[in-house]
């Protein structure tokens, strides 16, 4: 899936075995990651 920058999303798991997924970011450099958080719901 394609998550554009500053976009909202959340992953769950909703069943009952261990969620794995990776990450692929579309940079040269793990440094120009921005990680924003929201508060838990």
């Amino acid at each position: 899936m394609f998550i554009p920058g500053n976009a909202e999303r959340g992953t769950r798991n909703t069943g009952d075995g261990p969620l794995r997924f990776v990450y692929a970011f579309a940079t040269d450099s793990i440094d120009d990651v921005v990680y924003r958080f929201l508060d838990d719901r």
